[in-house]
């Protein structure tokens, strides 16, 4: 539009510099979660009853594969060989690993003992869950029980916490998806229960617009199963765009919604995905200023359609990063006009995308 070409740089910058701002928060959480205890994963104790140059194959190779098999957790060797613990009594017993738990803060402790019989024991507590809750499993010493008695023990865990209401890391929260898959037991993990989402917004024209096109906002919506695999979203929010400078003037514009979606989620390891279909009611505050004060001012409604997808990573046992991309359409298309020669200046898009990125917040 010659010397009348829109301006969208300063939008831009704060586009960037707000993402920035979140990136550096959402580092800085990391940093503080990783610095609440010896270690950024849930530890597991393993009790070795000999010295590590006396140990058995078979404790050796036990260790090893619960490395691999609690690769989620961290797995700490505790000696207690200059302790006679396998022969003290289970009470006596459950007060040595209840002050070996204390310090490591750990979810469950785990050792082997060798009988007479050709067998072996493996033993799993879990004091964690607020109260010491016990399983055995016997073996035969073969070689192929220390591996075996490594994946138990991953199962062992998962049932020692199956039944507390929010496990307390989104490794334990695993732990037991895996138990209940087996069981067939619908998993519950934060997205099954109500959610709020609060989110910052970006879009932005792909085809059919006049004028700038960029829009910043923000909003929060409410999220809500529907069973183990659909849900809906609910959300309002607000928005500033497109704004625009000309030679002889300028345009702001403010602006907001109401929107409902629909869609089903699947699960890759910890990720969460969900496609969604939607719809949203938009509202716009129109202000053009031309020179010497002369202002047009407008109200516009819309409607615009959606195809997304949704994505969540845990952070906490009840708080997610939410990112979610979409591409949709408008059902009507603003114009507006500058009266001095009646030529558009801004027209809305036909097809447009929106990306989001934020924080999901379980509640209920």
């Amino acid at each position: 539009m010659g010397n009348e070409a829109i301006q969208e740089k300063s939008l831009i910058s704060v586009g960037v510099a707000l993402c920035l701002l979140l990136s550096i928060w959402i580092f800085g959480a990391s940093a503080l979660a990783s610095t609440q205890g010896p270690s950024a994963k849930p530890v597991v104790i393993v009790f070795s009853g000999t010295a590590s140059e006396g140990r058995s194959a078979m404790e050796e190779q036990f260790i090893v594969s619960l490395q691999l098999a609690l690769d989620r957790f961290s797995v700490r060797e505790v000696d207690v060989s200059h302790e006679p613990f396998t022969s003290l009594p289970l009470s006596e017993r459950l007060e040595v690993i209840g002050q070996h738990t204390a310090v490591y803060d750990a979810v469950a402790s785990v050792w082997i003992e060798q009988t007479n019989r050709q067998q072996v024991l493996l033993h799993l507590v879990a004091i964690g869950t607020g109260r010491a809750l016990v399983r055995i499993i016997e073996a035969k010493n073969s070689p192929s029980a220390a591996e075996e008695l490594a994946f138990a023990a991953q199962e062992l865990l998962g049932e020692a916490y199956l039944f507390e209401q929010t496990p307390s890391s989104p490794q334990l929260a695993y732990a037991v998806n895996r138990v209940k898959e087996t069981i067939q037991i619908p998993p519950e993990t934060p997205l099954s229960r109500v959610a709020l989402i609060a989110l910052f917004t970006l879009s932005r024209s792909i085809a059919g617009h006049i004028g700038p096109s960029l829009y910043l906002g923000g909003g929060m919506d409410v999220f809500v199963p529907l069973g183990s695999r659909f849900f809906v979203r609910f959300g309002a929010g607000g928005s500033s765009g497109p704004n625009a400078s000309f030679a002889d003037g300028n345009l702001t514009t403010r602006g907001g919604y109401i929107r409902a979606m629909a869609g089903f989620r699947s699960q890759l390891w910890m990720l969460s995905i969900g496609p969604y279909v939607g719809m949203s009611a938009t509202c716009q505050f129109v202000t053009l200023r031309l020179g010497e004060g002369k202002e047009q001012k407008a109200t516009r409604a819309g409607f615009r359609g959606d195809m997304g997808v949704q994505l969540t990573f845990p952070v906490t046992a009840n708080m997610h990063i939410f990112a979610d991309g979409a591409v949709g359409g408008y059902a009507i298309r603003n114009r507006y006009r500058r009266l001095s020669d009646n030529s558009v200046v801004v027209m809305s898009p036909f097809v447009d995308w929106r990306a989001s990125l934020g924080f999901l917040f379980a509640i209920w």
